[in-house]
């Protein structure tokens, strides 16, 4: 069995959580154990990882400091665990230790924090004095023995499956009494499963070979990111969700849009630094949604509006007595004469129809999506009309970003989200593309901004969301002998708003 999925599933794990087991001599308890086919190998790299990278286990924290490290006689290290909250929870100094395996102990890192009492242990950290992760191999040892005297005195045939191959990885404490050694918070119970759980996978995954294919912190440092998230989420989370009006789930959509505010403002403080600019990027978010991501980029400075078809109830209250903040369909249709994308864009591209592709970017059609994408530019968005004062365009109809970016010769981001084409159709999969349909609508996006002159990046946004990646143009080149036909014009999407009104007229029609 080398499937990862298979191996998963027998994760069975026996905890001890009401009645720990002492070691023998030892003060050392166990609270969870669990069988496992992996080398020893497996384990050693999966907590030095998690030695220099805490966060992957205990999510409250950023990082860590490593303040010494020690080879011999066991490997010692020193840290400071530094969590997200920097305001509100303490830095924790903490001393790892790595213990090889002999003939009479098996491997072993123990995490010991700096305290006295399990009062001056921040929320996050277990209330112990000490926890062990243990790496057992000595008990397939044993049964190696057993099965061999078993085929030698004929109790048993001798077969390849006779010997077995399974470890054991323990998860042990050091509790600060040993009087009291049962463990009844909920929260900690939690806490301390969720390690043990992380374990196993790490170690089948990192046996199997296994690397992440995720990539993160591409164009935006990962410290730079997280400190402005942090100071985000402390300005404005809770406001957000004690106000929330809609019927959708808060602290979903209130969190995701903070954590793409928080990534659009770090790439852009990284861009005026980079061409010496003080002045704050200005944006037009297209498809806004329930318009909190703009309401966030423009309490942050930076002058922008959100369009969308509908208005929605909370907007009202995310305008903040700026009426024009946020702007719905009609409000579109009475400045159309204003806006940039009025023309016909016409571009030919190899995952569209063989006759060529017709993009109407008027802006009361631009189709609204949960998803986000934004234009950067150094220059004003289509600087040949007087009236148009944004350098920035953010638009959720993620398909045509690119094309307007070019259109507006600006830069973009956009986070490929709903499946469709240029004709509002939708986006049908061939199959057979490593990493699936959403691989697939991906590189679909990614080659329409290519045929329109960009060299693109590719980011995965740190987001609470499976579709996370951010295709980035930066840079464009100009582009000749692009093949243009007229092939129609772009059909707008019925909105579900309307066609709620829709099937309750038929309803109502019905019963009469």
């Amino acid at each position: 069995m080398s499937d990862s999925d298979d191996l998963f599933k027998l994760f069975a794990p026996s905890y001890y959580f009401d009645k720990p087991r002492q070691l023998d001599d030892s003060d050392w308890f166990i609270v969870a154990e669990q069988s496992i086919s992996v080398d020893e190998e497996a384990f050693w790299a999966v907590v030095k990882k998690w030695t220099l990278e805490p966060e992957l286990v205990i999510p409250p924290l950023r990082q860590c400091d490593i303040i010494e490290r020690v080879e011999l006689p066991n490997e010692r290290i020193t840290r400071n665990l530094i969590p997200k909250r920097k305001s509100k929870d303490p830095i924790l100094k903490e001393l790892v230790e790595y213990h090889a395996s002999n003939d009479t102990h098996p491997a072993r890192v123990t995490f010991a924090p700096d305290v006295v009492s399990e009062n001056q242990l921040p929320f996050y950290y277990p209330k112990v004095r000490a926890y062990s992760l243990v790496f057992d191999s000595r008990v397939a040892e044993d049964q190696h023995e057993t099965c061999y005297e078993d085929c030698l005195f004929g109790r048993s045939a001798l077969t390849q499956s006779s010997f077995p191959s399974e470890s054991v990885i323990r998860l042990e404490i050091q509790p600060f009494s040993t009087t009291q050694t049962g463990i009844s918070n909920d929260k900690m119970i939690y806490a301390l499963s969720e390690v043990f759980h992380k374990l196993y996978k790490w170690c089948i995954h990192t046996s199997l070979g296994y690397e992440k294919r995720a990539n993160h912190d591409v164009l935006v440092p990962k410290e730079m990111y997280h400190e402005t998230y942090a100071r985000m989420k402390a300005k404005y989370a809770d406001k957000i969700i004690s106000q929330w009006t809609e019927k959708t789930d808060p602290t979903k959509f209130v969190f995701e849009d903070i954590a793409i505010a928080s990534y659009l403002i770090c790439l852009w403080q990284l861009e005026r630094q980079r061409l010496g600019q003080a002045r704050l990027q200005s944006f037009v978010d297209l498809g806004c949604g329930n318009g909190l991501l703009t309401h966030l980029l423009v309490s942050e400075g930076h002058p922008g509006k959100g369009i969308d078809i509908a208005k929605r109830k909370i907007w009202d209250q995310l305008c903040d007595g700026q009426d024009d903040c946020l702007l719905g369909k009609n409000a579109c249709s009475e400045q159309k004469k204003r806006l940039p994308y009025k023309a016909h864009v016409v571009i030919s591209s190899k995952h569209t129809p063989s006759n060529g592709v017709l993009s109407q970017c008027g802006l009361a059609y631009c189709k609204p999506c949960r998803r986000t994408g934004a234009m950067v530019s150094t220059v004003l968005i289509c600087s040949r009309k007087k009236d148009c004062a944004s350098d920035v365009t953010h638009v959720r109809g993620e398909y045509r970003t690119p094309i307007m970016a070019a259109r507006t010769e600006s830069r973009f981001i956009v986070i490929p989200c709903c499946y469709f084409q240029l004709d509002g159709s939708r986006h049908k999969a061939l199959g057979g593309v490593e990493g699936g349909k959403y691989r697939e609508y991906t590189d679909y996006v990614k080659n329409i901004a290519i045929e329109c002159g960009y060299s693109i990046d590719e980011d995965q946004l740190r987001i609470p969301s499976t579709r996370n990646i951010a295709v980035v143009g930066q840079t464009r080149n100009a582009v000749k002998d692009l093949i243009t036909e007229t092939v129609g014009h772009f059909v707008a999407r019925v909105t579900d708003r309307e066609l709620e009104e829709q099937r309750r007229k038929k309803a109502a029609e019905k019963r009469k």
